[in-house]
């Protein structure tokens, strides 16, 4: 740091220290080969509360700005944190930053430790005790804008927050939900290096909200019902694509001027293969192979479910259509099969023996979570008319 650096530091430090009521200045030398900082949160352990030089530069026109919106959300000029909880701990992967991303229209996210607006918002609020610190002790999503012209709307910052959730979900098989900074009321009971790198987030869709959900769940059966819903969810979007798709060429075909018996008995036709194809069993077949590339996913299939149920260990592009039918035929009775198993009480279940063992089902849902991610991507990348 070079002499102006140090001096706004310690301009900024000064700040803070009476928004956080603090009577005691700030100690800690600072000089040219400074490149922590540490913040004296009351109560709490400075060392817990560490920023970078540049990090800490980031927030020197934010403090004055702060609005408390409420017990889990705090916001400023161009900047909002919201308090959150994660299932698993991943305090390793937000020190080596793993989880920050740089939008290509300039907003950076981010799950952060000791979020500082956070912590100002719990001091300011008295939400904090010896056991409880106000800082140290939250985890915080955190949006950085470029501005604040580009600050969205709190419709549209809740739907980003949610497409950025659900690629964690996917890249690091993690759940993340909201909490709250406020302390709990006293009658309450209660890794890879692959860093995420996306440019542009998914569109929101309701799919998302259900893949959160299944990386959230404790059991593996109520992650499999979960990772099942959104087959059920976009199954029946394209199903009615596909009727929609024969339709239009049954229109544009050349006898359609001839209107004889024949010609519109095919209309039943196929208003009877539609509701077949909407039956619970039917269903999500539509989905394989069509929705998602079942080739570069089957791998993730049980071994014993692809050799004995399916009798298919491996398949490639060389592997011929009839082959594919039939397997994403199988497939389909397979994870019918297995909801219904985890459905249903054992004693009123007539097994049919293509139910998915409950030791393999850790390793199907590897599976259902790769497809599912396919699926709502694939929806994303439908024209408005068909969704």
């Amino acid at each position: 740091m070079n002499r102006k650096q140090i001096k706004e530091i310690k301009i900024f430090l000064e700040k803070l220290n009476k928004i956080l009521g603090s009577s005691v200045p700030y100690d800690y030398d600072l000089d040219y080969s400074t490149d922590e900082i540490y913040v004296k949160f009351p109560q709490d352990d400075d060392e817990l509360n560490t920023y970078h030089v540049e990090e800490i530069r980031t927030y020197f026109d934010e403090i004055d700005s702060i609005c408390i919106i409420d017990d889990n959300k705090v916001i400023s000029n161009t900047i909002t944190q919201r308090v959150i909880e994660m299932n698993r701990s991943f305090y390793y992967y937000i020190y080596l930053g793993l989880f920050e991303n740089n939008l290509e229209n300039g907003i950076k996210l981010r799950i952060r430790d000791s979020p500082l607006l956070i912590g100002i918002a719990a001091v300011q609020m008295k939400q904090f005790d010896k056991y409880n610190t106000p800082c140290s002790r939250h985890t915080a999503v955190e949006i950085i804008y470029p501005s604040k012209e580009m600050r969205l709307s709190d419709d549209d910052e809740d739907k980003m927050l949610t497409s950025y959730f659900f690629e964690i979900a996917n890249k690091f098989k993690v759940s993340i939900k909201y909490s709250s900074f406020h302390l709990k009321d006293e009658n309450d009971e209660n890794v890879e290096n692959d860093f995420l790198n996306i440019l542009k987030l998914e569109d929101y869709n309701f799919g998302m909200d259900l893949f959160i959900k299944a990386n959230n769940s404790l059991s593996e059966d109520l992650k499999y019902l979960f990772y099942y819903k959104i087959f059920e969810y976009f199954a029946p979007i394209y199903t009615k694509i596909e009727a929609y798709d024969l339709l239009k060429k049954k229109l544009d075909n050349v006898n359609s001027q001839n209107h004889n018996s024949n010609y519109l008995n095919s209309f039943f036709d196929l208003a009877r293969k539609y509701d077949k194809s909407l039956r619970d069993k039917e269903l999500i077949k539509s989905l394989l192979n069509n929705t998602f590339d079942l080739i570069d996913l089957y791998h993730y299939i049980p071994e014993t479910i692809r050799t004995k149920k399916i009798k298919t260990t491996t398949i490639s592009y060389k592997t011929n259509k009839e082959s594919i039918d039939r397997i994403c035929d199988i497939l389909g009775d397979i994870l019918y099969s297995t909801r219904n198993q985890i459905v249903h009480a054992k004693s009123n279940y007539n097994y049919n023996g293509l139910e998915c063992h409950e030791n393999d089902l850790q390793e199907l849902n590897n599976f259902m979570h790769h497809a599912s991610y396919s699926l709502v991507k694939w929806y994303n990348r439908l024209p408005d008319y068909q969704k």
